[in-house]
């Protein structure tokens, strides 16, 4: 697992937002984000953290990478990759408070990977983050699996074109994702 750390932004104890970074955060790639200028912001994404960020959670990225463990993304991109993250979304006014990736294959089998919740629980565990105040917005359901092991709530994003949300814990973006939380809070569940 590798994880990065920004010790001025990240929190104790303070409600999270946790998102999955491609198809979330950023465009996803049939063969992966590999090289800087793959990185894409969605056009939404930098105001729906903003809004999170003013609702008083903090953000955390959850990513598997397995191109790296594959070989098809080298470490150098994936660096360059993850400053131009953390720079844009900077200069959004929305950087995240930490970053944790997993590098590992499928069948490495490790706890880090998606949908297993080594990731969540690694960051629940390290900044005392109370887990039923936080959410895991995904694009798969691996990260939905992830979420409910690690006892988080998950929102899955669902792109237009790849089908329709079927339930109130699917969207279609980062903004109606910020929608169904602010809802959520209201209702108090």
């Amino acid at each position: 697992m590798i994880v990065w750390i920004d010790p001025i932004r990240i929190r104790l104890r303070k409600k999270t937002i946790f998102l999955d970074r491609d198809g979330v955060i950023n465009e996803d790639r049939e063969y992966y984000v590999k090289r800087p200028d793959e990185f894409v912001l969605y056009p939404e994404a930098a105001t729906a953290l903003r809004l999170f960020l003013q609702l008083g959670f903090q953000l955390i990225i959850i990513s598997n990478q397995s191109g790296l463990g594959r070989g098809i993304i080298s470490w150098d991109n994936f660096q360059k990759i993850h400053n131009i993250m953390i720079k844009r979304l900077s200069f959004y006014g929305c950087p995240p408070a930490a970053v944790f990736y997993c590098p590992h294959r499928p069948e490495d089998n490790c706890f880090c990977r998606k949908p297993r919740p080594g990731m969540l629980v690694e960051a629940i565990s390290n900044f005392d983050i109370p887990s039923l105040e936080c959410f895991f917005i995904g694009d798969r359901k691996t990260d939905m699996e992830a979420a409910t092991q690690a006892g988080c709530r998950g929102i899955r994003i669902v792109r237009k074109g790849r089908r329709t949300p079927k339930n109130r814990f699917e969207v279609q973006n980062l903004l109606e994702a910020v929608s169904l939380i602010t809802k959520f809070r209201l209702q108090g569940d």
